[in-house]
């Protein structure tokens, strides 16, 4: 819920929560999902 409402999108697999980067991700958007999973 932490990550869809930083505006990111996660999906759950196997009560685990799975996170994908991508090539047009920038090092804000790794920031954006630390800072949403409490890992400032």
């Amino acid at each position: 819920a932490a990550l869809t409402a930083a505006g990111l999108r996660a999906s759950g697999r196997a009560g685990r929560a799975r996170v994908a980067f991508h090539l047009w991700n920038s090092p804000d958007d790794v920031r954006t999902a630390l800072h949403a999973l409490g890992r400032r």
